[in-house]
Parts: C-alpha cells; structure tokens; sequence
C-alpha cells in the first residue's frame, strides 16, 4: 500500500514521510532528461486542443520509455519509485494535462498498476513484458448505476 492509498483510507502515516523528497537514481534521472528532449519537440497545446495524441509524439514517448515507469525491471520496466514516477507525470503534465491523463491511465488503471499487484504469476510474466514492450493499456469501466466508478459496481 502506498501513501496515498494510506491516506485514501483515513490513515495518514508520518512514517512514510521523506523529508527531503528522495533523490531520484541515476537511471531515473537519465530517463526525465530523455523524456525533456522527447516534450520539447510535443505542442501540448495541439494535444488539448485536439484532443489527439499525434502517433510521432506516442512513438516518441514509448522510445522514452514512458509507457513502463512503473512496469518492474524483471518484466522489462523502468521500476521507477512512486516519487520518481511523479517527477515524470508532473513534466508531462506541464505541457499537456490530457496527455498526462493518457499517460497515468495506462501507468495506474491499466495493467501495469493492476496486473503488478493483483495479477498471477502468469498473467504477470505473459503481459508485463508486453507492455514494457510498448504495447498499452488501460481501464475501460461503464455500469448501470455506477458509470465509470468501479466502487459502486454491485455483483450478484
């Protein structure tokens, strides 16, 4: 459980506090200076405004490595800390909010947040390198009654 799912739940855990905020490694340090260079060359301004993600600018992000931050280096992944993770979202945030939507949609609500913490071990070892590979994923949740929150989805 991170922080924030801590917190989500009504427990705030000063223990988990760092204060300074780490220091990210210097792999991740490598990998917010390649993403830099792939944003400069981004009109996040075009993105929101059209609201397309043109695919030069998706391939560029994918050769970036943007797409398995938070994929875990066994399967292929960046293994980037929830803090170093953040660094990234809050660059791409900066020159496109929906780009950064797309980018944490597939981070958080698609596989790669799900498979890694609920998937089994063979789900885990057949998608996680296929994502790290570049392929993408995402959440996609409608419901009678509860539209898009999966909290309010009832089984019988």
């Amino acid at each position: 459980m991170s922080f924030g799912d801590a917190l989500l739940r009504g427990e705030l855990r000063r223990d988990w506090l760092e204060t300074p905020l780490p220091r990210p490694s210097r792999e991740a340090r490598a990998s917010l200076r390649r993403l830099d260079r792939v944003l400069a060359s981004v009109d996040g301004d075009a993105v929101d405004r059209e609201d397309r993600v043109p695919p030069r600018a998706i391939a560029a992000l994918k050769r970036a490595g943007v797409f398995r931050l938070r994929l875990p280096r066994a399967h292929g992944g960046l293994g980037f800390t929830h803090s170093e993770y953040h660094l990234a979202v809050e660059r791409i945030a900066s020159k496109s909010a929906g780009l950064a939507m797309w980018v944490t949609a597939h981070q958080s609500l698609g596989a790669p947040g799900l498979l890694a913490v609920a998937g089994t071990a063979e789900q885990r070892a057949d998608l996680l390198p296929r994502l790290a590979a570049g392929e993408l994923s995402a959440l996609a949740v409608t419901e009678e009654g509860a539209g898009t929150d999966p909290a309010l989805i009832a089984t019988r």
